[in-house]
């Protein structure tokens, strides 16, 4: 099965979504679509199932039915939020980060 990092908060959004509601500034939505906070391993089938729903239907989109649902921890996650907002991510983005940096012994000097 393919897996490729999408992102939760689409890219491109409507003027009226809740994205927008969520995400108002362009600058910053911008600056987080792509980094590991936002990002999760999915199928592109997946992905391109939830197009750019709102969140919770964004969730049901990607974690429904029995195939090509992801079985990477970090992509089950988001169900435990009610909302994708920037806070949200910047949560899970300094969590990841940690836990990369701990696990990856990044801390430690080299010499």
């Amino acid at each position: 099965m393919e897996e490729k990092s999408r992102g939760r908060s689409p890219q491109t959004v409507n003027e009226n979504s809740e994205w927008a509601e969520l995400w108002p500034d362009e600058d910053i939505r911008a600056l987080w679509v792509h980094k590991i906070g936002n990002l999760l391993p999915l199928n592109k089938r997946r992905n391109s199932l939830a197009q750019n729903y709102p969140f919770k239907k964004k969730c049901n989109a990607y974690f429904a039915g029995r195939e090509n649902v992801s079985s990477y921890g970090l992509t089950t996650q988001v169900l435990g939020e009610d909302e994708w907002t920037p806070m949200v991510v910047k949560k899970r983005q300094k969590n990841l980060l940690k836990i990369m940096k701990d696990s990856w012994r990044l801390h430690e000097s080299t010499l």
